[in-house]
């Protein structure tokens, strides 16, 4: 509100594992965006997209069971089983740890875990804040090195005290980059008209106005007509649509302007559709628009292929090569994602595939029976080797099955 007449790059430092951080946050984000708008973490996570991308990634992986394989076969009663699929702390599950290791990755482009041994035997990976770790490269051996800021100031460690896995880095680089830091002028966007938002209601969702006094005001008149006006109607939507009083030949005028005319509904659904390229989801995943009309195991299968595959590969592998005593030294363990939960299928297909999976003579009762979550029956476990109303299946050999 006006009244006529009158005359009229920081860097982010917080709170980590170890106190507060001596280290910097790189120069990829925590800075001003062109929209004006300071984008740090905790502002980029206060969007709604933002934060239903990083939390739809990484509750996802985090719902995925991470088994330990030798070979074909699950590696049960191995150490690395117990660490990764029992308890990889002593106060997280294996769902709340790998929340924690992929949300990292998702909001500053890497995850860092202390690791913590007993009798040399890894039996600990605490999850850090990655906005106390700066990983570097040594410039004598080449090797990876972590300065890590905490109270007492900064401490040099190696990868035999953290594992590190990242996100997306440029060749030659050793940190990953985080979205939010290298989109931070589209991610500003969002929160400049987030803010545009709450001031239109903080205003009684009415447009600029003007109050209009006949002759001459002084500075100070001036101030004291805004005082008194926004003493009664500031404050938000409360103090709306309550009586105003205007003396001495003033005048109130409102200035048209609307949200529709500001395209704001349309630039809210551009911030979603940007937020959903950043993070490579679905944007019907966040809200905008509908699937692409195929069946819901497709788009399941599209959202592993593009979306989540890369970032299990490469959470697979920064576990594996990070420690190096569970799967290094020739032994043909390796931890793997099991993807199974993302492609179940809908109902029709399930009927179908088990119809065929009969017929063939692969699939017993019983099998049939544990995809819709029903118990078993006696003698379901028979494979039927003789389809109904068909010829015998042919057996290893070209021979037909004996009825």
């Amino acid at each position: 509100m006006i009244v006529r007449g009158a005359k009229g790059a920081g860097v982010e430092i917080r709170a980590g594992e170890f106190g507060s951080s001596a280290i910097p946050w790189p120069a990829q984000g925590g800075a001003f965006s062109y929209s004006g708008v300071n984008v740090t973490h905790d502002a980029a996570t206060a969007l709604p997209a933002v934060s239903a991308a990083i939390r739809l990634v990484a509750e996802t992986i985090g719902s995925l069971p991470l088994y330990v394989r030798d070979g074909e076969e699950k590696a049960t009663g191995t150490p690395a089983w117990s660490l990764l699929m029992e308890s990889p702390t002593a106060d997280l599950d294996p769902f709340g740890w790998m929340v924690q290791v992929a949300g990292s990755i998702e909001m500053w482009g890497n995850a860092y875990c202390q690791i913590i041994r007993r009798g040399g035997r890894v039996v600990e990976l605490i999850p850090m804040d990655p906005s106390t770790v700066h990983a570097r490269r040594d410039p004598g051996d080449k090797r990876k090195r972590f300065d890590v800021g905490g109270p007492d100031g900064v401490r040099d460690l190696t990868t035999d005290d953290i594992l590190h896995i990242a996100g997306w880095t440029p060749p030659g680089h050793v940190m990953g980059l985080s979205p939010i830091g290298v989109h931070r002028n589209a991610i500003g966007n969002g929160l400049s008209l987030q803010r545009f938002q709450s001031a239109y209601w903080l205003n009684d969702a009415a447009p600029g106005m003007v109050i209009k006094v006949p002759g001459n005001l002084t500075q100070q008149q001036a101030q004291e007509v805004l005082r008194v006006w926004n003493a009664t109607h500031g404050g938000g939507v409360m103090n709306s649509h309550k009586p105003g009083v205007l003396a001495g030949g003033a005048d109130l005028e409102r200035i048209p302007v609307n949200l529709e005319d500001a395209a704001f509904v349309e630039q809210a659904r551009m911030t979603v559709e940007d937020v959903a390229r950043i993070w490579r989801l679905p944007p019907h995943m966040l809200g905008v628009g509908d699937p692409t009309g195929s069946t819901a195991e497709q788009e399941s299968l599209r959202f592993l292929s593009f979306s989540l595959l890369p970032r299990l590969r490469r959470i697979e592998m920064g576990i594996a090569h990070g420690l190096p005593q569970l799967f290094g030294g020739g032994t043909p363990l390796r931890p793997e994602f099991d993807t199974a939960d993302l492609m179940r299928a809908d109902t029709p297909t399930k009927a179908s595939m088990v119809h065929q999976g009969r017929q063939a003579g692969w699939l017993s009762i019983n099998d049939a029976r544990r995809m819709f979550s029903l118990p078993p029956i006696a003698d379901g476990d028979t494979v039927q080797v003789t389809p109904v109303g068909g010829a015998p299946n042919l057996q290893p050999g070209g021979g037909d099955a004996a009825e």
